[in-house]
Formats: C-alpha cells, structure tokens, sequence
C-alpha cells in the first residue's frame, strides 16, 4: 500500500510486487489513481489523487481503511509515514504489518521548505520518537539504505533499491556503438529545485556556448514550469523503456543534489541505473554515499552541487574525449553486475517475508 507514490512506482509495483507474486504471494496493490500501472493488472485497488496535503493525509486514511475492507489482507506492506497512525489500528485488529522506510522521516522533515527553522526544530525531534514507538511495534520494518535502519535499535531489513538489470540489458554498450553516439547528456527524476535544475540548466548553457552538445531532461516538474534554455531539450516524463532508451544514447548521466540529512547518506537509484546502462555518472559531492561510489569504481566524475563551471566542465571533458567516457561507464556496468543487482535484494525481501509472514500459499494476502 502506498498513498504518495505513484501505482508505477519501480521500487514497490516493477521490484516488491512482482518478486513477491513470483515468490508465490498473492498481491495486491494500493495506490493513487495517476498513473496508474498496465490495465490487465487486475490486482490493483486505486486511491484518488489529492491537490493538497491536508486532503491528501486526510484522504489517505479513509481511502486505505475503505480498501483494507474490500481486500481483507492477511498482511499489510505500506510505504509512507503518513500511514503510520494507521498501522497501530491494523495491528490491534491482528494484522501482520511492514514498514518499509525510505528515508529518515525525521531529517525529512527538519528541511521541509514549508516549515520555518524553529518549526523543524520543534517538531523533527517529536516526530522521530514517535516514528521509532510505531515503527517498533509493527511485524517487520523494512529500510532502503542501511543510515535509516541505524536510526532504530529494534530489527530490522536492509532491502536496497539496486536496479533491475533485465532493463537495461539490451543497450548496446560496446565501445564502437558508444563512440557513435551523439554529444548529449541526459538527467532522469524529478525536476525540483532540490535536485538542482537551475544548476543543471545554466551548466548547459556554459557548454552550447563553446559546443554543439545537450542535456535532455526528463521526468515530473515540481511545478507547472518546464525547464528550458540553451542546451536544454526536455523530453517530459518517460515509460521505463524510454528511460532505457534515453539512457544508452547519452555520454553521461546527472546526478546532482542539494545537500541535506537525507541526500547525504542516500544512494540514488539513478546513479545505480546510469551505471547498469554502461554510462558515466557526473554526482554531486552532496551525495556522500554516491560520490564515494562512483570515486571507488572510476565511473565518473564528481563536483559541486552549487557551480555551473564545474559542472559544465565535466559535461564537456566526457562529451569531448567519448573513449573516456566509455571507460568509465564500463567500470560501472562491471560493478553494478557484481554488487549492486535487484535480485539479491528480492531474494533479502521474500526471505524476511518467509521469516515475518510465512510461506506463500498458507493463505497470505498482501497489499
């Protein structure tokens, strides 16, 4: 069950729901409306979509109560903290109940642009202690990185969202085919402030100056405001294959973050799935996690989350020398092969299932 994310979302519909239907458990899925995942998905129960928070947390607990009637699990795996308060009430009607947390929700919340500084300060504390109380009293908690399983002291699962390697086999990633490709780069996520779209948009610039290369852009606009400018070619928000597609036709791939708790210790899935594509990967130093990676492996080039120059400086070395460029991304699709699979981490996922819930086929169903 998620009430915030997407029913498309990669993490919870392409890797938990279907290695877990595989696995042998019957499924379904709750989620908002928009979009929503392929219609022969008959396993689906849809939430609206809210324009505001307070409708959308309102909204969200009768909308997951009314489905948790119609569906009458045996388990409930939701996602968001909003749900929180929730869980405490499935848990005393006998429910086994998962947590799985992608972030810290307490760091989170200390820079919410909404709230003002002693805001944060008065309520980020309040809102870790009663995280840890709920989250303590749930069957299993599932995390994304291990920096948000150490926060608690009760067990937990490191589940890490490592990419589908199946997407991005059929690029064709060979030196020759790299070579060929035309002089851009590309970013594919949200395009918010915090992911640093100013920084990304007037690098660009810098470079079209000098040279004929690109960026192209893709994903959901925090606002109604595409990004554009010189340099700049935004494609909207893509299928998964188009991502792919993107992807293995591009030099290099952005992945540049204002610092906060969160992004510190965050390894971004995009960076995983960069190098899954065989592409370099420019991070910024914000991403301490991630930086360190790809500084480990040699696959790519890190820089300030807040300079242009430098930016457009490592765009334009990677789309000036492609045999370098191919190097790196080689480096990386190697590592991603040998550490960084989904499928160990589906596998981690159906045995804490086996552990916290039981077999499939003893009549556990799941949203």
């Amino acid at each position: 069950m998620t009430s915030a994310h997407p029913a498309t979302d990669p993490r919870i519909y392409l890797k938990e729901v279907a290695t877990l239907r595989d696995a042998g458990y019957d499924v379904t899925l709750i989620a908002p409306a928009d979009p929503a995942p392929p219609r022969e998905d008959h396993k689906v129960e849809l939430l609206p979509r809210y324009t505001s928070r307070l409708a959308r947390w309102s909204g969200a607990w009768t909308g997951a109560l009314a489905a948790t009637r119609r569906v009458d699990p045996d388990v409930i795996h939701f996602h968001d903290p909003e749900l929180l308060p929730l869980s405490l009430l499935w848990r005393l009607h006998g429910r086994k109940v998962i947590y799985d947390a992608h972030e810290s929700l307490s760091k989170d919340v200390a820079h919410k642009d909404y709230l003002a500084p002693w805001q944060s300060r008065l309520i980020a504390p309040m809102i870790a202690k009663s995280e840890r109380a709920i989250a303590s009293r749930m069957t299993h908690v599932v995390t994304a990185t291990p920096a948000i399983a150490d926060q608690w002291r009760f067990d937990t699962t490191v589940v890490a969202n490592y990419p589908i390697l199946d997407e991005w086999a059929t690029i064709d990633s060979s030196r020759a085919s790299f070579l060929a490709r035309p002089r851009r780069g590309c970013y594919v996520g949200g395009i918010h402030p915090e992911r640093c779209t100013e920084t990304v948009i007037e690098a660009a610039g810098i470079m079209n100056a000098t040279r004929d290369y690109s960026v192209v852009m893709a994903g959901p606009c925090s606002d109604s405001t595409a990004p554009s400018g010189r340099g700049i070619e935004y494609v909207g928000v893509l299928s998964r294959p188009e991502v792919a597609e993107l992807t293995g036709t591009s030099l290099f791939g952005l992945a540049i973050f204002r610092p906060s708790p969160n992004v510190v210790e965050a390894l971004p899935t995009k960076v995983l799935e960069y190098m899954a594509a065989g592409v370099p990967v420019i991070v910024s130093s914000s991403l301490r996690v991630g930086s360190q990676l790809v500084t480990e492996v040699g696959c790519g080039i890190v820089v300030p989350h807040d300079s242009p120059q430098e930016l457009a400086a490592a765009m334009m070395r990677l789309a000036d020398y492609p045999a370098l460029a191919w190097e790196m991304g080689s480096r990386g699709k190697e590592a991603v092969l040998e550490r960084y699979s989904w499928a160990s981490e589906g596998q981690r996922l159906v045995e804490t299932y086996r552990r916290y819930v039981g077999p499939p086929g003893n009549g556990s169903r799941i949203e």
